[in-house]
């Protein structure tokens, strides 16, 4: 059996949000940016509004923004003055963006990727989505050490676009999405070296860095297969023609991708088995019966689902249950801490509850 991390996902770390609104909050925006750009509004000060969430991924930042339509003009000025030396990965989710670099002027669609020289200065106007929406842009910040060396000609980007129609672009876009969701990632560290190693690939890649950049390309693949795995879990979407014609993959590439994880039926089953384990031991009267979850599990009777569940976890699903109810009812009772053993089996269920797909 294939030995499956407990490990909890690791969440983006320390997050803020800040919503300013109006006048005030336009004065307050601009004062915290102004190391960085000047701000041109597109529209009335007190129309202004920018709500905006900020992850740090180990040595990457994230900014999630969404506003009235605006200019950001980074200067030469803003270049020298505020010493970052960084490219700037931005995806919009919601709307668009145009950008001058030099005298290069692109637009970024909805949905594909743009990468920014923030060591070079640049004009950017996000616009708003075609349903009227507020633009929604998605920010990945990442030192120039962490992306340079992956790149051909790390000096010469001006603005490049990663289409979303294409098989690279889409890949990237749902794994930048995925860096910022609630529920993280297993391994933030990696989630990103990944992330830079598709766009290097897809922008022009330094030489020697092949073999690198594949692997980059390849656990990209796998964590978008396997979201849509934990997403689909009780359909047949899950089935290996539905995933090849979903990810546009041989069959003999998609089971490849999967030899690491005991292959994909071995791992279709581990997470339905803990998405049953989230059921079982779920607070109060939220947990269904045990029939029930055996066959939303896609299990054929109840001993098929039991044998399964004590494989993977050591215990059986009443046994696991009844280890929640007893840990529930102490903690009601306020009677005194849990013997070392239940707290002990306890945390490691928790673990495998909580462990990320």
């Amino acid at each position: 059996m294939t030995q499956t991390s407990t490990r909890p996902s690791q969440p983006s770390a320390q997050r803020t949000e800040n919503l300013l609104a109006a006048e005030h909050g336009l004065a307050r925006f601009r004062d915290a940016t102004a190391e960085i750009a000047e701000i041109k509004l597109l529209g009335a000060p007190d129309q202004f509004q920018v709500r905006a969430s900020t992850w740090h991924l180990g040595s990457a930042v994230a900014i999630d923004a969404t506003s009235t339509p605006m200019i950001h003009d980074r200067t030469a000025l803003h270049v020298a003055r505020s010493g970052v030396d960084s490219f700037q990965i931005v995806l919009y989710p919601h709307g668009s963006c145009e950008y001058t670099v030099g005298r290069r002027s692109v637009t970024q669609a909805s949905g594909d990727i743009c990468l920014i020289d923030m060591g070079a200065p640049s004009r950017s106007t996000p616009r708003q989505a075609a349903d009227g929406s507020y633009p929604r842009g998605l920010s990945l910040i990442v030192p120039r050490s962490a992306l340079a060396p992956l790149l051909a000609a790390p000096d010469s980007v001006q603005a490049p676009i990663i289409s979303s129609r294409s098989d690279a672009g889409r890949l990237a876009r749902e794994h930048m999405l995925a860096l910022v969701r609630p529920q993280g990632v297993a391994d933030v560290d990696q989630s990103v070296q990944d992330l830079l190693g598709v766009i290097a690939r897809c922008l022009g890649p330094a030489a020697g860095t092949d073999m690198q950049l594949a692997a980059a390309s390849r656990q990209i693949l796998l964590s978008a297969i396997k979201r849509y795995i934990h997403e689909h879990l009780h359909g047949h979407e899950v089935e290996a023609t539905h995933l090849c014609r979903q990810f546009r993959l041989s069959r003999a590439t998609l089971y490849r991708l999967f030899e690491f994880e005991g292959g994909l039926a071995e791992y279709v089953q581990q997470q339905r088995l803990m998405r049953a384990l989230a059921l079982l031991t779920a607070p109060g009267e939220r947990r269904p019966r045990m029939s029930e979850i055996a066959r939303t599990s896609s299990f054929a009777s109840n001993a098929t689902f039991t044998r399964a569940f004590r494989r993977l976890f050591g215990i059986t699903p009443t046994d696991a249950r009844a280890l929640a109810t007893a840990h529930e009812k102490a903690r009601a009772a306020r009677n005194g801490p849990a013997t070392p053993t239940d707290m002990y089996l306890w945390e490691w269920l928790r673990a495998f509850r909580n462990a990320s797909p």
